[in-house]
């Protein structure tokens, strides 16, 4: 084992710190051995990339890649302003991905968890990425904002999906454990995550699909929720496979005989009538969907959420719904014309009656006389 050198951990600390260009280290004499205390606790990967040259200025600094780390004279220090200079800690505490590489810590950890995702270690900055990795996958009890930031950091370190399939399932699955509690704010963080490099991601999107399917859409969600519809439509905002599983979530909600969606639906209607229109396109053409939305409508709407509405039954020509909407939002001699004008058939009265809920007995008569 080669004896550390005084400047080993500041070393550490200024080749895993963020940043562009190689550490450089000012002075020249006893170069050699902190590149030999370096290498020596170097794992094979990080060695294979591992260059180190003397340099008097960054314009000498031409080959690709860079070296890792350089020494210029004591002389020449003002040239390098802006670069990674190794100089003392700025605290006596440093970080895990110093320690390790200075020798101050295990690195044994950190690596086994680096070859289960399949992540190959072989650059500096991956190190700090990697260990911040390891410490939230090794928590007894994360948050769901520490699994979805476990596999942000898995997917970043490694992008290939025929590696490391056994150890990112395992990161899936521990998240996919978790959403069925999910809050629908929790749900945003997953609006960008990309998983092209992991090949069990199916088991996310179904699970975020289920969310959806069994919300009970509370109306404090709203909100937050309409946030969601509207970025489940927006492929700048969101990755394909979550805008997938948010619709289709909702559409299995829709067809389920529970009062909840056709409770938002008509909330929906009034805050963001657009958004509800949009989401309309993705309805199923279902009665049993039109009866359950005809029914669960309040005594009175806004006339913007009744002409939303009153849109989207004709779009899929649910004449009840368009009665239901027109006799909640306008008056009912309003509401029986606007409903004639579109609901011809002299054989079905229900989009009729509905435009009728309203009227009083007296109002009806007048409104059938004329």
């Amino acid at each position: 084992t080669p004896p550390s050198t005084a400047d080993l951990i500041a070393a550490a600390e200024a080749l895993t710190a963020k940043g562009d260009g190689p550490a450089v280290r000012v002075g020249v004499q006893g170069f050699e051995d902190l590149a030999i205390a370096l290498w020596f606790r170097l794992w094979p990967e990080l060695r294979r990339k591992f260059a180190f040259r003397l340099s008097f200025s960054p314009h000498d600094i031409v080959e690709t890649p860079q070296p890792s780390l350089v020494c210029t004279p004591t002389s020449l220090a003002a040239r390098w302003t802006g670069h990674q200079i190794i100089g003392a800690p700025a605290s006596t505490t440093i970080s895990r991905a110093a320690a390790i590489l200075s020798g101050a810590a295990d690195a044994e950890p950190i690596l086994d968890f680096a070859r289960q995702i399949g992540a190959r270690l072989d650059h500096f900055a991956d190190l700090p990425l990697v260990e911040r990795a390891y410490e939230l996958g090794s928590c007894s009890s994360p948050s769901f904002g520490d699994c979805v930031a476990v596999l942000r950091l898995v997917e970043r370190l490694s992008p290939d999906p025929e590696v490391g399939m056994a150890g990112k399932a395992k990161h899936i699955n521990r998240l996919s454990s978790r959403l069925q509690s999910a809050t629908v704010s929790e749900i945003l963080l997953l609006r960008n995550l990309s998983t092209t490099g992991l090949p069990a991601a199916r088991t996310l999107w179904t699970s975020l699909e289920s969310w959806a399917a069994s919300n009970t859409f509370a109306q404090a969600d709203d909100p937050t929720f309409l946030s969601a519809i509207a970025d489940a439509f927006s492929t700048a905002t969101a990755v394909e496979p979550w805008r997938k599983s948010i619709l289709a979530g909702l559409v299995s909600a829709a067809r389920s005989p529970s009062p909840w969606f056709s409770t938002a639906f008509w909330r929906w209607a009034e805050t963001r009538p657009s958004i509800l229109m949009a989401l309309a396109d993705h309805l199923p053409l279902d009665r049993d969907l039109e009866t359950r939305l005809s029914e669960t409508v309040a005594r009175i709407v806004t006339p913007d959420a009744g002409k939303a509405v009153m849109t989207i039954a004709l779009t899929k020509r649910w004449l009840r719904l368009h009665g239901t909407a027109a006799g909640a939002s306008l008056s009912p001699r309003e509401a029986v014309h606007q409903q004639l004008s579109v609901d011809p058939d002299p054989s079905d009265f229900d989009g009729l009656r509905a435009a009728l809920r309203r009227a009083t007995p007296a109002q009806a008569l007048a409104i059938a006389l004329e």
